[in-house]
């Protein structure tokens, strides 16, 4: 890896503590992306809920109205309401806050990991839903902006995202780290394999009879 000032190389020693605090800082990475993205997904939902509320109270208010006088004035309050609530979540900055920025961290670290000859990969294989045209340019976007020696970048082998270094990082390093990272990965499958056998144990006793 390169040194942050960009003059002079730097190569890290190839030893565990090294890997072990690359790591860390790998782990606080993905389990920032992975907050934002959650949170991103909860916005989005409320979202496209708050659409779907507007569009349905427009198509009672503008197209079918009721003749029943006291429905139609709650219609017509009801989409005053999600209306207002609409403008607000994009006037207020909410949007900015809770979308947006989910959708910028990752590019914006991976800007600033430019410099140390690493780049943290977040792709997963494509899903078709509602956002994926628009999450599949983005990732185009930035890689078309990250001028790393690095291959096209395949889809990420672990769903929370992973580091990967360019060539310039020496295969001796790069090589020991993801041996580290994999034996962390597999004692972090383990430990979590055997909380579910906990919890299914415990509802057994408790719940199952």
């Amino acid at each position: 890896m390169a040194s942050p000032s960009g003059s002079v190389p730097y190569y890290p020693s190839a030893d565990a503590q090294t890997y072990r605090d690359l790591l860390i800082f790998e782990e606080r990475l993905k389990q920032n992306a992975a907050r934002l993205v959650k949170r991103r997904k909860k916005y989005q939902t409320f979202l496209v809920l708050l659409c779907g509320a507007i569009g349905l109270f427009s198509y009672y208010v503008f197209v079918q109205p009721s003749k029943w006088q006291p429905l139609h004035y709650l219609n017509v309050t009801v989409l005053l309401i999600t209306a207002t609530m609409l403008l607000l979540f994009f006037a207020s900055g909410m949007y900015a806050e809770r979308i947006t920025a989910a959708n910028k961290f990752v590019p914006q670290a991976n800007r600033s990991l430019r410099s140390f000859n690493m780049y943290l990969n977040t792709r997963a294989a494509p899903r078709k839903s509602i956002f994926s045209y628009f999450r599949q340019q983005e990732s185009a976007f930035t890689l078309r902006r990250t001028p790393l020696h690095i291959p096209t970048i395949p889809p990420s082998s672990n769903p929370r995202g992973e580091l990967i270094f360019s060539s310039k990082v020496s295969n001796q390093f790069r090589e020991g780290y993801e041996r580290y990272r994999a034996a962390f990965e597999r004692r972090r499958a383990e430990k979590m394999q055997e909380r579910r056998q906990s919890g299914w144990r415990g509802w057994w006793i408790f719940g199952g009879g």
